[in-house]
């Protein structure tokens, strides 16, 4: 489905997340806890990181030689980018186990004569065993909560390669197709 060298920014205004996304039936909400990334959760997030780009078929994840040195630099930029309150990420718990995470950069951007905050939503990942189930809806719609209460006016993602398969996921969301990007290798 996804076209090397292109890909798809959709845009969302943030400014009608519901308050709380009820999960289907075959996990009852109260089983699973969504909550605020804490530092605890860093090595497991990046598990579920490691997850998600070996699912996207990510070309980067082959060329990386140390991936022991990849994760303690991913570990330590998710740490400054919460130290800098930029890292808006939210987990699914289950069981003590990590079932889920989706994570927003807030970002400033500078375009002619006007400076705008906003929310990059990077990354959103659940485990097979929990998916169709209302979690990645329940996740994106806190860490979008979150930017609207840091008063972001939107939020965007970009969906490169395999990931375009999640358009309809961030359109049900409200998202929708801002820009496209062509890229070329040099």
């Amino acid at each position: 489905m996804g076209h090397p060298g292109r890909s798809s920014s959709l845009n969302a205004h943030v400014d009608h997340c519901p308050s709380s996304i009820a999960l289907s039936e075959s996990i009852p909400a109260q089983q699973v806890l969504l909550r605020p990334l804490a530092i605890r959760d860093l090595s497991g997030v990046q598990d579920l990181f490691l997850a998600l780009t070996a699912c996207q078929n990510d070309a980067f994840s082959a060329l990386q030689e140390n991936p022991v040195r990849v994760s303690y630099e991913m570990r330590r930029l998710r740490q400054n980018l919460l130290a800098e309150q930029r890292y808006l990420c939210f987990v699914a718990e289950h069981e003590g186990r990590l079932a889920g995470y989706a994570a927003g950069v807030v970002e400033v951007q500078a375009p002619i004569f006007k400076v705008d905050t906003y929310c990059s939503i990077n990354e959103v990942f659940v485990q097979a065993s929990y998916r169709r189930r209302g979690l990645g809806r329940a996740l994106v719609t806190e860490v979008l909560a979150a930017a609207q209460a840091m008063g972001i006016g939107w939020a965007n993602v970009h969906l490169v390669g395999d990931a375009r398969a999640a358009e309809p996921f961030f359109a049900s969301l409200g998202f929708h197709v801002g820009a496209l990007e062509l890229r070329s290798a040099l």
